[in-house]
């Protein structure tokens, strides 16, 4: 209803090209810099977790981290008002990689803990895909049973529902039996 607008159609048609060209950036005439949206603008960003709440550390003024948690939910949510300057906390961390994880007993120690947990994982895997190949064979052994019933002459209906939970269970994303 024309008479309702409380912008002119000009206006309306600017706003609706800008946004179309904000939502769709491969529209436009100069696509943005690869940089500008792949990285993080500061080392750490993103990679950083409140001690108290777990929540997501993030800059929140000019020089300094702090809890987001904290800052945007109030201490109900999180009571840690701390902050940490950014070089501060660069420099910390860095100094740290350098002078502790680079030390070759420490590195080797390293390398002994995770692969040691890495083979620990791929076992439990292991251990679980053979496990469930194991009960797929079992359903798939009962289904075939139950249809060997059936031909040997037992009625369908008294063994339809569970060749039908059986199937369920030995392909989910398969239609179920009729």
């Amino acid at each position: 209803m024309p008479e309702l607008r409380i912008v002119d159609e000009a206006l309306w048609e600017a706003v609706k090209a800008r946004q179309a060209a904000i939502d769709h950036p491969a529209a436009t005439a100069e696509p943005a810099p690869f940089w500008s949206k792949q990285r993080p603008r500061y080392l750490f960003s993103g990679l950083m977790r409140c001690g108290v709440c777990g929540g997501g550390f993030s800059k929140i003024s000019a020089e300094h981290f702090g809890c987001s948690t904290a800052r945007n939910k109030g201490p109900t949510a999180c009571t840690n008002t701390r902050t940490i300057r950014r070089d501060r906390l660069e420099e910390t961390v860095l100094d740290g990689l350098r002078e502790r994880l680079m030390d070759p007993e420490i590195f080797k120690e390293f390398v002994t803990t995770f692969t040691a947990e890495w083979n620990r994982l791929q076992g439990d895997r292991a251990a679980e895909g053979a496990a469930r190949q194991a009960e797929l064979g079992r359903i798939r052994h009962q289904i075939e049973r139950l249809v060997d019933a059936i031909a040997d002459g037992t009625p369908p209906a008294s063994v339809n529902g569970r060749l039908a939970a059986l199937d369920s269970l030995s392909c989910p994303t398969a239609r179920p039996l009729r």
